[in-house]
């Protein structure tokens, strides 16, 4: 059941809808937060044994309806400073009126340009997060070798970067594979789903 359709500043048309009993927000072709993409990473994290990990600052890039948020705080109870990091304000109220983003503390939500904020930003975090999309494709930006430079940097020493990822083409993934590879020294692949790939990269950098 249809609940409400908005347009992002990108132009792309999101659907905030019930799917199952569930409140979900999508694009034309995929899900946002709280079905396929949420259970995504409600396993992810149950592999990776987040809750053990218990980062004191997490930086997420790109909020969505904000089921990582709601992951960390509801479901794994963890209570370290979370950052998140959307783009269009449209989304942001979104999460906060639709899905309850704005009832857990310690979260700070910012409208701001996610590879800018990286450049800007003096702050360290123990885990950054990165599920920027538009739609199904993953901005050309966030493949590139510099922008895991200034990822890198914003980790704390053995700080823990994870991208979810879908590629197009075998070559698609090949070239990816080299530009990350260039910058993060240990490189693990979960895939999880038939189209995801969380890659999980730790650093040794002070």
């Amino acid at each position: 059941m249809k609940v409400k359709t908005f347009k992002t500043i990108a132009g792309q048309e999101l659907e905030i809808a019930y799917e199952n009993g569930i409140k979900v927000l999508n694009t034309k072709n995929a899900n946002y937060s709280f079905g396929s993409l949420h259970s995504i990473f409600k396993e992810l994290f149950k592999q990776i044994n987040m809750k053990q990990i218990n980062p004191d600052k997490t930086l997420l890039l790109g909020l969505g309806g904000g089921s990582i948020v709601k992951l960390l705080r509801q479901d794994l109870q963890l209570e370290g400073a979370v950052t998140a990091i959307e783009f269009d304000q449209g989304i942001i109220d979104a999460a906060i009126k639709h899905f309850g983003i704005g009832k857990f503390k310690n979260v700070g939500l910012i409208c701001e340009d996610a590879f800018k904020y990286l450049q800007n930003t003096n702050t360290k975090y123990d885990v950054i997060i990165d599920d920027l999309y538009l739609d199904i494709a993953m901005p050309g930006d966030s493949q590139q070798s510099d922008y895991f430079k200034d990822v890198i940097h914003r980790l704390t020493k053995n700080g823990l970067f994870i991208k979810n990822c879908i590629f197009t083409s075998d070559d698609h993934k090949t070239q990816f594979n080299k530009s990350i590879s260039e910058v993060f020294p240990d490189i693990k692949v979960i895939s999880i789903g038939k189209m995801n790939n969380l890659y999980l990269c730790k650093c040794n950098v002070v």
